[in-house]
């Protein structure tokens, strides 16, 4: 597991550079310039966010984030006491 909400998108960027590149979706805490280069440069990869992707891919990371978030609410909710055990 990655800490989510790492200083600059650190672990974000670590797992990207783990793979050969290419291009990932994510939300608006990724959306500066600084962030979009380091992750060009460093993990030869492009991020497309609400901002970058236009209104239909805008979108479509809401959604995607939406569903990802209930996920993981839902496995912190079935799997909570056995993490605390």
């Amino acid at each position: 597991m990655w800490p989510g909400k790492s200083p600059g998108g650190s672990s974000v960027l670590a797992l990207a550079q783990a793979t050969d590149g290419g291009t990932l979706l994510a939300d608006r805490a990724y959306q500066t310039k600084e962030l979009l280069a380091q992750f060009d440069e460093q993990a030869d990869s492009r991020l497309i966010t609400p901002r970058n992707g236009g209104e239909e891919k805008g979108a479509l990371i809401s959604r995607l984030r939406e569903r990802i978030a209930t996920t993981f609410s839902q496995l912190h909710d079935r799997f909570v006491d056995q993490l605390h055990d």
